[in-house]
C-alpha cells in the first residue's frame, strides 16, 4: 500500500541520483561498494548502478562455509558480466569456529556468513577509500562517515 500509493518515486531516484552524484569518481576507480553474495538481489543492483547510473561499483564477497552448485554458478555469472569482485575466503579452522559459536549462542551457524557479508564491506571500502556501500538487504545507501 504505502510503496504503490504513498511513495513519491521521482523524488526517491532524484535523491538516489544527488547521492551517486556526490560520489560519483571520474578517474575510473570504483566509487561504490556492494557486498554480493551471488544472489539476484546484489547481482541487479550492481548491474543497475553500473548501467543505469553510471557507477563504477566493486562487489565484495565473504565467502560462506559452502557454495551449492547453482549458488557458485550465480556468483560466478555475477563476475562474467562485467563487474570486479573480491572474494574473501577466511580460515576453514576459524570459519568453523565462528559457525560453532553463532550456532551455540544464537542459534544459527549461517550466521556467520551474515556477519561477515556486513563487515567486510566496510573493510573494503575503507581499504580502497570508497566512500558509499550499498547494501541490498536493508535497502540502504550508506555514505561512509569520515571519523
Amino acid at each position: 500500500e504505502i510503496k504503490n500509493n504513498h511513495t513519491d518515486w521521482k523524488t526517491r531516484e532524484k535523491e538516489l541520483v544527488d547521492l551517486l552524484d556526490k560520489h560519483r569518481r571520474k578517474d575510473g576507480y570504483w566509487d561504490v561498494v556492494v557486498p554480493c553474495s551471488g544472489g539476484k538481489d546484489s547481482v541487479y543492483v550492481a548491474h543497475i548502478l553500473k548501467e543505469k547510473y553510471n557507477m563504477n561499483p566493486l562487489t565484495v564477497t565473504w565467502s560462506p562455509l559452502q557454495y551449492t552448485e547453482i549458488g557458485f554458478q550465480n556468483f560466478q555469472a555475477c563476475i562474467d558480466s562485467g563487474v570486479s569482485n573480491l572474494l574473501y575466503t577466511p580460515n576453514g579452522i576459524l570459519q568453523r569456529k565462528l559457525a560453532r559459536l553463532c550456532f551455540e549462542e544464537l542459534g544459527d551457524a549461517f550466521h556467520v556468513f551474515v556477519l561477515g557479508q556486513v563487515s567486510y564491506p566496510f573493510h573494503m571500502a575503507l581499504k580502497y577509500n570508497i566512500n558509499l556501500v550499498r547494501f541490498t538487504k536493508w535497502q540502504t545507501l550508506l555514505p561512509r562517515s569520515n571519523h
